[in-house]
């Protein structure tokens, strides 16, 4: 009896062990599962269908459509329907059992001087005001999603530096391990070995901690909630002369969605002016009513009416208030004017500065490439040199960390760099164009 209850809980625990195995297997299989990999271009679509700002712009843009609707339907007489059933308790000569009466009514009023014209062009301005907000809405939203991309890709290339930087270093202190058993250095050169190690090491982590957060970042402005990988960004940049820099300015002059909005403004501005000024003009409305009427018994035949008028409103005394309204919309007019010219200085002095500062950042780059070339050769003849005993350990410690400090500057020199492209293209107003269109 002892014997069999032995092999039965030997038995459950082989099928229990078992069953462990084919969840971990399992769990490993969908641990590997292949993490969808997005493009820029990519992250761009994903991010104009989920970003809520976009979103309020356009429903902006549909509420100025309807604008324009309700502008129009204005110009559009309003035709009505009535009627009315009477029932009487008593049928007499001059009442009959019931009576039942309908008609139709015409009515249309206007401003002597085109009012109603004037709402319904203001409707249509705005209508294109608020397409190009929409435009410099996603041209910002969109620039933060290039802004976050670059800054993870800034944060991958942090890891494999940081990871190639450990490699070097694993690789020196077992040199210093093979030496120092021959005894061709002291104890103190393992130590800085592996004090440096341990630095390389913790620079790796906190490397891989920013690359974690970069992503989460890049997710939460794109609204990714899956897994997901990056493809490396083409680093390649616009080439771009001296003389360049006055197109420039035009071209952003004349693309920039902020500005091209600022101009319908002010048509608006000039167009409520003149609507202020409509107050002091006669309003006429013209109606026309066709009525039946009909009587049961009938005491006569259905009586059939058709009228119509004309009427004539002029005003003569308000105590000030259309004075004070055109004033207001004068004062607005000059405000829109005054940010006009203001923005057309401010773009200017913004394409300008971005402009230089490409100009900068383009330069550098070179240097810093060949600074990183020649710190990597620098690194490798130390490295051969101290392996025939032609250099010490500070050598080594000195060339991998010029090595490493260039290779760090050349990728934050590159990630700079192309942030700062993509300025110019903002500040131009060619970001939509040249990113999204392309």
């Amino acid at each position: 009896m002892i014997i069999r209850k032995i092999i039965i809980i030997a038995f459950s625990m082989m099928l229990l062990c078992n069953a462990d195995l084919f969840a971990e297997e399992t769990g490993s299989d969908s641990s590997t599962m292949p993490e969808k990999e997005y493009s820029l271009p990519d992250l761009y679509s994903i991010a104009l269908e989920r970003a809520e700002r976009v979103i309020i712009a356009e429903q902006n843009l549909f509420i100025a459509r309807k604008y324009k609707d309700k502008a129009f339907a204005v110009l559009v007489p309003r035709v009505t329907g009535f009627g009315n059933y009477t029932e009487y308790d008593e049928s007499t000569v001059a009442h009959p059992r019931n009576s039942a009466m309908w008609g139709v009514r015409l009515d249309q009023s206007f401003t002597m001087n085109g009012k109603e014209l004037l709402a319904f062009k203001i409707a249509e301005n705005n209508i294109d005001k608020n397409r190009y907000d929409l435009e410099s809405v996603k041209e910002e939203y969109l620039f933060q999603v290039a802004f976050s991309f670059y800054d993870l890709w800034r944060a991958k290339t942090g890891v494999e530096i940081a990871l190639v930087n450990v490699e070097r270093l694993e690789k020196y202190k077992e040199s210093v391990l093979i030496k120092l058993k021959i005894e061709e250095l002291t104890q103190t050169a393992l130590f800085r070995a592996e004090a440096e190690l341990s630095g390389a090491k913790t620079d790796l982590v906190r490397a891989k901690n920013n690359h974690r957060l970069a992503k989460r970042a890049l997710a939460t402005i794109t609204g990714l909630k899956e897994k997901f990988n990056t493809r490396d960004p083409d680093l390649t940049v616009e080439e771009f002369a001296l003389e360049d820099l006055e197109r420039l300015k035009n071209e952003a002059l004349k693309e920039r969605p902020e500005i091209k909005s600022l101009d319908i403004q002010s048509r608006i501005s000039d167009f409520q002016v003149r609507l202020s000024k409509s107050a002091y003009w006669p309003s006429v409305s013209i109606e026309g009513v066709y009525s039946n009427q009909e009587n049961n018994p009938a005491s006569s035949s259905p009586t059939e009416n058709f009228s119509a008028g004309v009427s004539m409103s002029v005003p003569i005394f308000d105590g000030g208030l259309k004075k004070a309204d055109i004033e207001e919309a004068l004062a607005r007019k000059r405000q829109t004017n005054l940010a006009y010219r203001e923005l057309e200085k401010y773009i200017s002095l913004e394409v300008e500065q971005v402009f230089y500062d490409l100009m900068t950042k383009r330069s550098i780059i070179k240097s810093l490439k060949d600074q990183r070339e020649f710190a990597n050769e620098n690194y490798n003849a130390v490295e051969r040199q101290f392996k025939y005993g032609l250099a010490d350990s500070i050598n080594v410690m000195d060339a991998n960390a010029l090595l490493l400090t260039s290779e760090k500057k050349l990728s934050e020199a590159k990630y700079s760099l192309k942030i700062t492209e993509l300025k110019l293209k903002r500040v131009k107003g060619s970001f939509i164009k040249t990113e999204i269109e392309k």
